[in-house]
């Protein structure tokens, strides 16, 4: 089975959450997407074996890979922008607002 597999990461900074989409396209034009996936948590026995969470078969460890270092990207400039937000509307903190000419 030929396919181009793609993950799209979106951050939604309102709520906080991370979406995730893996969507994989056949050489004949057909697209797939996994379906959601339950989070739920059980505890943890010490000694225990356990599964991994998420398993990635070859040719989805790449595109998934680089599509968490991309969002990783954008959440570090997202976090420099706000510091470069923050000075600039910080910068004159405990000193009166200057208006017009001086």
């Amino acid at each position: 089975m030929d396919n181009n597999i793609k993950v799209y990461i979106e951050h939604q900074e309102y709520s906080g959450e991370t979406l995730i989409y893996i969507v994989s396209e056949t050489h004949d034009g057909i697209r797939r997407i996994v379906e959601p996936i339950d989070m739920v948590f059980r505890e943890l026995i010490e000694g225990q074996t356990t599964e991994p969470t998420l398993r990635l078969g070859l040719g989805y460890s790449k595109p998934f890979m680089q599509a968490f270092a991309e969002l990783q990207n954008e959440l570090t400039a997202v976090k420099y922008h706000l510091e470069d937000m923050r000075k600039l509307v910080f910068k004159n903190e405990g000193k009166p607002p200057t208006y017009g000419g001086g």
